[in-house]
């Protein structure tokens, strides 16, 4: 999709906004190379602000990935939360 979007403006975005569904370290990473601010929350995080509980990795799924990291951290803060509400306007 950012490459339609580049295609189209005949510009790169600077900034992406996207809901969790399309969540993945390898779409994260992809977008972050290109030199794009991600604002991408994985469902365990969307899960979180929806029922205000923390998202915990239990069981057999701990949260390894240093990208996954890094995203939450970033949404979690005020600036990063409100950046990534503006996806809805």
């Amino acid at each position: 999709m950012g490459e339609e979007v580049e295609r189209r403006a005949r510009a790169r975005p600077q900034t992406v906004l996207a809901d969790a569904g399309f969540y993945s370290n390898v779409n994260v990473c992809l977008l972050q190379q290109r030199g794009m601010d991600v604002y991408l929350p994985d469902p365990n995080l969307a899960r979180e602000w929806h029922t205000g509980r923390r998202a915990r990795m239990i069981g057999r799924n701990p949260m390894r990935s240093a990208e996954l990291k890094a995203m939450r951290k970033k949404l979690r803060t005020w600036a990063g939360r409100r950046c990534y509400e503006r996806r809805k306007t």
